[in-house]
């Protein structure tokens, strides 16, 4: 029999960007247990474990990147809300380490970093809610079966298998009020049957 775990009012499937992001969201918003399953052992996803180490996205107006005037880096994007925390942290360090806030000020975005200095900033944002109680997480398992509820007026996918990476068989099932999947494939999607 596969181990279960029950009674989770959250699953967020990935710890990349979106669902460290949602995970703290729904702490913050006062869910009581959210699950993070994770295909690897870092928070953030492409900032860190895939070293997307340069930001593409700019401050807003008025507040636009030192590259070139043609550069497509020029146009608007306001940050906000966890995205800006993150960003501001990442500053902030860089700032401290390094005696610039963007080192090496790349054209294509005006925001740098260490993708294992990003991780622990990742890190340091979730460490509460873990702590706490609030999240936990389950690191380098994949999403290869689901149980759909088809009973109601819409199906609802209520919970996830999980494997190890280099296995097929799932060990470990999450069930959940509310499932996100936020990994860089849609896998809860495909595991799930749903069009896409």
């Amino acid at each position: 029999m596969t181990p279960s775990i029950d009674a989770v009012d959250v699953l967020v499937w990935g710890g990349g960007t979106g669902g460290a992001a949602a995970a703290i969201q729904a702490a913050r918003g006062g869910i009581e247990k959210t699950i993070i399953v994770h295909d690897g052992e870092w928070f953030g996803g492409q900032y860190t474990e895939q070293a997307l180490a340069c930001v593409d996205e700019n401050k807003g107006v008025g507040k636009v990147g030192w590259g070139v005037d043609w550069h497509p880096m020029k146009r608007s994007f306001h940050r906000f809300g966890l995205f800006a925390e993150l960003m501001d942290q990442i500053e902030a360090f860089n700032e401290e380490r390094y005696g610039h806030p963007m080192p090496g000020r790349p054209w294509h975005g005006p925001s740098t970093f260490r993708p294992a200095e990003a991780e622990v900033i990742f890190r340091e944002m979730i460490r509460p809610w873990i702590e706490s109680g609030h999240i936990e997480v389950v690191w380098n398992k994949v999403a290869v079966s689901a149980e759909v509820d088809r009973s109601g007026e819409r199906p609802r996918l209520q919970a996830i298998g999980f494997a190890d990476a280099e296995d097929s068989k799932a060990d470990l099932t999450v069930k959940a009020r509310l499932v996100i999947d936020a990994s860089d494939w849609g896998d809860a999607i495909r595991v799930a049957g749903a069009a896409y």
